[in-house]
């Protein structure tokens, strides 16, 4: 099991395949998706049996995903763990998700916005 799973969560695989997905990239391609996004994101999901998680992705200094919190965040996001499912996979962006009221936010606001280019490469990363 990957660093960053945790069971009772539907939107675990997407961190695993994101992690996967980061670790698979060249030195310059890590630094190169750090360029882009810049930002430290501190995920907060809580699952439909109440049960909370909670996910850093840094995409500003060493390209990683680690459980928990660890880092200041520049961003802290809150949903339901299926919420975050459908942004993953999709179905909402994450703008939207945010403007309805299912995703709500602290700090850099302009990283929700990039927040869907991160989880494409979370999909790159499930297809390995």
């Amino acid at each position: 099991m990957s660093s960053v799973a945790v069971s009772g969560f539907d939107s675990s695989p997407v961190f695993v395949a994101l992690e996967r997905a980061l670790e698979s990239l060249s030195d310059a391609q890590r630094a190169a998706e750090i360029h882009q996004i810049g930002g430290i994101y501190e995920i907060h999901l809580k699952n439909s049996r109440g049960q909370s998680a909670v996910w850093t992705v840094d995409l500003k200094t060493t390209g990683t995903v680690l459980k928990g919190s660890f880092r200041q965040a520049d961003v802290v996001l809150d949903a339901a763990d299926d919420t975050f499912l459908q942004i993953a996979s999709g179905r909402i962006s994450s703008l939207k998700a945010f403007e309805t009221g299912k995703l709500t936010v602290r700090g850099n606001l302009a990283l929700v916005n990039k927040l869907d280019s991160v989880l494409k490469l979370a999909k790159a990363g499930a297809r390995k």
